[in-house]
């Protein structure tokens, strides 16, 4: 019989009880600029501007891994500890691509040290929550490192063969669905059939993320209301429950059946909290309106459900989402274009998408994915000044094809592709925010497209 070191104790051994779950995805990929604003010396040229951008179009190859450390007391409760690296800040698949950020990938992570500068390679806490329940029914779900949807009893969407286009991750609704990441808490109840067989029912639950729950500043130099950029821009502000919080609370309501699901939701953003798509679809947001800019608040609805076939065959599930969301703004904001400062009373969008997938296509194991819609865009806006328009050409249309090859049980090989039909939105054919903005909404022939082409290949383990 082996003996163990006197030194070694029970507590300082490896648990038992826990399991790593890890996955790392490579890209290696690139995009394609179209469009007549697609400018000499790789450059994207706004309509009447006499500016440019560089455009990230060379090939790149990079990498995201995900190291799943689940642990389990009792059997039926979870500890997750995620630890996440990747290099994908300077890609064109990147958020931080200021130019198209609808081009970022699911795949494209990249670690931000604390001070607004992202730092490839560096490896970090993504996740830390413990999840556990309350009777039959109940699960209540906390921790100081959580996602919005970690904490819901359902996630409305099947169209997950594989994860190409972030954009297409929101179930159709980035509003409603943020994802918001940071310290929260959250509970649901879910229906339990008699018959443990029958996982159908109704469910319902909230969430509550504070994304700068970790920082102790909510009211000093640049944190307070009035200054609404700083407060969720500074790295020091934050706190819970405070306007610097960059918060975000969801309610969910949702009944699933033996294979479809529909689902609704309503969740209040504020201040700080980043919806894909509106940054940068519009040059309104990003630039005197939105809550990732300025201060207010955004309510977001969000209807989306899926379908699929209860045997394998050439019929695809489908899965569909719609979201709306209302902007509410507190305060003047300066427009140096037209006033000395503007109040912007309201505005709108929406967002939309279908997403197909054929499991076991033309091969046991493979899958096949098709999804198309449009990213967030602006139908409506309402300012004080006189003569603004109330409506904004805003339209912006996305799609991607993929298909996955399963290699074997732990690796896949998925070749895709995609197209974003004006990735900038009104911002095309802006010639400058006073003059097209507010006084005479843009609609001309500018146009400005991205096409992306990608081999992403998955390592589990």
């Amino acid at each position: 019989m082996a003996l163990r070191p006197r030194w070694v104790s029970e507590a300082t051994q490896f648990s038992t009880t826990t399991k790593l779950r890890a996955d790392t995805r490579w890209v290696l990929g690139g995009l394609d600029y179209t469009g007549n604003q697609k400018g000499a010396n790789n450059n994207f040229s706004p309509a009447g501007t006499g500016s440019s951008a560089q455009l990230r179009d060379a090939l790149t190859f990079n990498y995201d891994v995900r190291l799943n450390f689940d642990t389990s007391f009792t059997g039926k409760d979870l500890l997750r500890t995620q630890l996440r690296a990747g290099n994908f800040a300077n890609s064109g698949f990147s958020s931080k691509n200021s130019l198209t950020p609808l081009t970022n990938l699911d795949a494209a992570f990249e670690e931000d040290c604390g001070t607004g500068i992202d730092c490839g390679d560096v490896v970090a806490i993504n996740r830390l929550y413990y999840k556990f329940p309350v009777g039959k029914e109940f699960t209540v779900v906390a921790g100081p490192r959580l996602r919005q949807d970690d904490a819901l009893a359902v996630y409305p969407t099947v169209y997950n063969a594989d994860k190409i286009l972030k954009i297409f991750q929101y179930a159709g609704a980035p509003g409603a669905y943020s994802q918001v990441l940071g310290a929260g808490a959250g509970a649901w109840w879910k229906q339990v059939k008699a018959d443990k067989k029958d996982k159908s029912g109704w469910s319902f639950g909230g969430v509550y993320v504070a994304g700068n729950a970790g920082n102790g500043n909510p009211t000093g130099v640049g944190c307070g209301a009035s200054t609404a950029y700083s407060a969720i821009s500074n790295v020091s502000c934050g706190g819970i429950g405070n306007y610097a919080s960059q918060q975000s609370g969801t309610a969910q309501l949702a009944y699933t059946g033996r294979n479809w699901n529909i689902t609704g939701a309503y969740t209040y953003n504020s201040a700080g909290v980043s919806i894909a798509g509106t940054s940068f679809s519009s040059s309104l947001l990003p630039n005197i309106y939105s809550t990732s800019v300025g201060g207010g608040s955004v309510n977001s609805w969000s209807l989306a459900g899926y379908w699929q076939p209860m045997q394998l065959g050439w019929v695809p599930s489908i899965s569909a989402g719609w979201g709306y969301n209302a902007y509410n703004y507190s305060g003047d904001v300066a427009n140096t274009a037209n006033v000395a400062s503007l109040k912007l009373n309201s505005a709108a969008s929406q967002s939309w998408y279908v997403g197909f997938n054929w499991k076991d296509a033309f091969a046991k194991g493979n899958a096949l994915g098709f999804a198309f819609g449009q990213p967030t865009f602006i139908t409506k806006i309402d300012t004080s000044l006189r003569n603004a328009p109330n409506e904004v050409f805003d339209g912006n249309y996305a799609l991607e094809l993929f298909y996955k090859f399963q290699v074997s049980d732990n690796i896949a090989v998925t070749p895709a592709v995609f197209y974003l039909s004006a990735p900038r939105g009104e911002l095309t054919d802006a010639s400058s925010l006073g003059s097209s903005v507010l006084t005479s909404p843009a609609k001309g022939s500018a146009s400005f497209g991205t096409f992306g082409a990608l081999v992403q290949t998955t390592f589990k383990f």
